[in-house]
């Protein structure tokens, strides 16, 4: 390929990060698409590895956050403000919306549950 297909030459010039990609496009394939994907493949595998070998660090942190918030917040609630009351409802909101998405996905329906006819009473 000779140079970058239109459509990333355009978004390259308005979003700057994906000048390495037109870059990598604009020069010859060094590599076949089976090793591509086999590398593609592999880095998702290290990414995802990492991420998991780094929940201990951030169970860790999230537990002296936590000691954090009893003792200078809880502990003396003078010290809370408008916005750490604006940031815990935010919070709140997003843990009832993961709630609410789960009920829908655990019910199969997004309204109510599948009851049946109105003679067919198995479901009663």
């Amino acid at each position: 390929m000779s140079q970058a297909p239109g459509l990333l030459r355009v978004l390259s010039t308005r979003f700057p990060c994906l000048n390495s990609a037109k870059a990598r496009l604009d020069t010859a394939p060094t590599q076949s698409l089976e090793e591509l994907r086999a590398e593609i493949w592999n880095r998702r595998i290290e990414y995802w590895t990492r991420k998991v070998q780094g929940y201990p660090q951030v169970i860790q942190d999230a537990k002296v956050q936590a000691k954090w918030v009893c003792d200078n917040k809880l502990k003396n609630p003078s010290n809370i403000t408008w916005g750490d009351v604006a940031a815990s409802s935010v919070v709140g909101v997003q843990v009832f919306g993961c709630f609410c998405l789960g009920e829908i996905v655990g019910r199969g329906n997004l309204f109510g549950y599948p009851v049946g006819e109105r003679n067919d009473h198995k479901y009663h």
